[in-house]
């Protein structure tokens, strides 16, 4: 609906969503979430700098129920092309910091000025 004011954007977030549970049969799933922000030039910073796809990340941003047996990538940062040629790094917390106190591990993106 406001893909046009999408010029120099960055949504980050938990979607609570991944390529791995896709389902053929919905009738919107997370592929078409990133089909449709690439068509606007919009990509994963995570997925940009590791050089990962979707659905294979290689770490892991939420521990369901705290269960280090349970380990999903559900935490996305999406940008325009502007802020992504000024990435300098993105970090996913560390799980020995954070998973005493939730979850969720922070993904941070750092930027060149």
């Amino acid at each position: 609906m406001h893909k046009s004011k999408f010029n120099e954007i960055v949504i980050a977030g938990d979607f609570n969503s991944n390529v791995k549970w896709d389902q053929w049969d919905r009738w919107w799933n997370h592929s078409d979430v990133i089909r449709e922000l690439k068509e606007t030039n919009i990509e994963s910073f995570y997925h940009t700098y590791f050089e990962e796809l979707q659905g294979s990340e290689l770490q892991p941003t939420f521990f369901l129920q705290k269960n280090l047996n349970k380990p999903y990538h559900i935490e996305y940062i999406f940008g325009s092309q502007g802020f992504r040629n000024n990435l300098e790094k993105i970090e996913i917390g560390k799980v020995e910091d954070w998973i005493k106190h939730r979850d969720h591990l922070p993904m941070i993106a750092e930027f060149s000025s």
